[in-house]
């Protein structure tokens, strides 16, 4: 929460007031379920702030300690981000690396749909917007459309502001990546003020510095 508010050095990185990623694992190797929920929080943080390669290392490294999460809510978001943060870096993989990647996430949306199919006001928002990024990789551009309008107005009727503004930032890459600038500023300035309200005053500064010709 320090992170999000601006409150520490690097807001990617667990490092300021109240907790020094450096300093602390040490005090972790007696507990590995407080280890997993740090490895968690650093694979939601690199992943929020755009750093690809580190939030795939970390979900690839919570996985190995994923028994500190059974039975927590933890749990649930862990295979959300996991698989957001393997679909991210699966454009950058070799052809050997994609197919264990889109294994491992047909294992998450699994997991996603099973939970849905039970609290869909809490997981369907998220199955989809796993969907539309699985379908962005694989050029299915027509289901990745409607994934992410369809997971974007779940995630606002269940006032689920911060999905809601990460399928706002997804769908204007996915736009961008298109070259369609109309529709990707629209989803980008939608992606801001969501953001704003949620509070992450140091995510808004992100988008501030990455778009500086949208809000100087």
């Amino acid at each position: 929460a320090l992170n999000l508010l601006g409150r520490s050095p690097d807001p990617a990185h667990l490092h300021g007031e109240s907790y020094d990623d450096e300093e602390m694992p040490s005090l972790h190797r007696a507990a590995p379920d407080i280890t997993c929920h740090m490895l968690m929080a650093k694979l939601f943080l690199a992943y929020l702030f755009g750093q690809t390669s580190q939030s795939f290392d970390y979900a690839s490294q919570a996985e190995r300690s994923y028994a500190g999460l059974k039975g927590i809510f933890y749990s649930a978001i862990f295979d959300f981000y996991a698989a957001l943060a393997r679909l991210a870096f699966f454009p950058s993989a070799d052809s050997t690396s994609r197919k264990t990647i889109l294994k491992q996430v047909q294992g998450h949306q699994k997991k996603l749909r099973r939970w849905a199919a039970d609290a869909p006001v809490n997981f369907l928002h998220k199955a989809h917007l796993v969907a539309a990024e699985r379908a962005r990789v694989l050029d299915d551009h027509r289901e990745a459309r409607a994934l992410y309008d369809q997971a974007i107005a779940l995630a606002h009727q269940h006032e689920y502001w911060q999905d809601e503004a990460l399928a706002h930032e997804l769908a204007a890459r996915f736009y961008a990546a298109r070259q369609e600038s109309g529709l990707a500023r629209y989803y980008l300035h939608n992606a801001y003020g969501l953001y704003q309200r949620w509070g992450a005053s140091a995510k808004v500064k992100a988008l501030e510095a990455a778009y500086p010709q949208e809000f100087p």
